[in-house]
């Protein structure tokens, strides 16, 4: 982590959704290394309270990145970790809504990136791919998303391919498969390691769907916000995803 302090000491760095499952680990580890951090979050699924235990300074700005106002009277931002989005199951009920924050937000914060030549590290999701064709998904497996959500974070993808290509924007998206870790709620799209664990706490079976001869991908968030810092660092992820 020593070369990571070094690159991110005193380096203004923005993390929306940052009182969120995810975004909360980002917060607590670029403090830890003394980067001047920005958190944006409309609170509809964040909370303060994932904020309590960061050891260290940071600002919080309460606001929606659909909204250009939000980003308006910002200083100059060396780095940009989006991390905001609405849920998978939230898309069903409200497709457009979806649209608008996770693919309209990206575009702000696009927008907001080459006014400042920041770098952005986009948080994007396996579930561009849809229902997998073949086992393990490699980066090329074909892309069909089988929800608005996926769909909303393909089309995030393909506008930051765009300023990429257009604008020169170093831009790298990072697509998560099932995060796990501190932090994360019981909910009706959480992942089955949170809920097995309250189970086993309470001394109840576990629930298995099927034959339980299933397979998926785990990933602990610490790995996740390590993939970002190093990310972050990396001069050869410009325009990947």
């Amino acid at each position: 982590m020593e070369n990571l302090h070094e690159f991110f000491k005193n380096r203004t760095v923005l993390v929306t959704g940052g009182a969120g499952f995810i975004g909360s680990h980002l917060v607590e580890a670029l403090v830890a290394l003394e980067a001047n951090v920005i958190v944006i979050d409309d609170l509809s699924t964040g909370t303060l309270e994932n904020l309590r235990d960061v050891n260290g300074k940071f600002k919080f700005i309460k606001g929606d990145i659909s909204q250009e106002t939000v980003l308006k009277n910002l200083p100059k931002i060396d780095i940009i970790f989006n991390e905001a989005a609405l849920s998978l199951s939230q898309s069903f009920k409200d497709p457009l809504r979806n649209l608008v924050v996770n693919t309209g937000g990206i575009i702000n914060i696009l927008d907001l990136a080459r006014r400042f030549d920041s770098k952005v590290i986009h948080a994007s999701t396996g579930s561009v791919y849809g229902n997998p064709v073949k086992i393990p998904i490699s980066e090329d497996h074909p892309l069909n998303p089988v929800s608005p959500y996926g769909c909303s974070k393909l089309a995030a993808e393909v506008y930051c391919d765009m300023f990429y290509r257009i604008y020169g924007l170093d831009v790298c998206c990072l697509r998560y498969f099932n995060v796990y870790g501190p932090r994360q709620r019981i909910g009706e799209e959480t992942g089955v390691i949170p809920i097995f664990v309250e189970q086993a706490l309470k001394g109840q079976p576990f629930t298995i769907h099927g034959d339980g001869s299933q397979t998926r991908d785990f990933l602990h968030v610490k790995d996740v916000v390590r993939a970002n810092l190093l990310a972050a660092v990396s001069d050869t992820v410009k325009g990947q995803k």
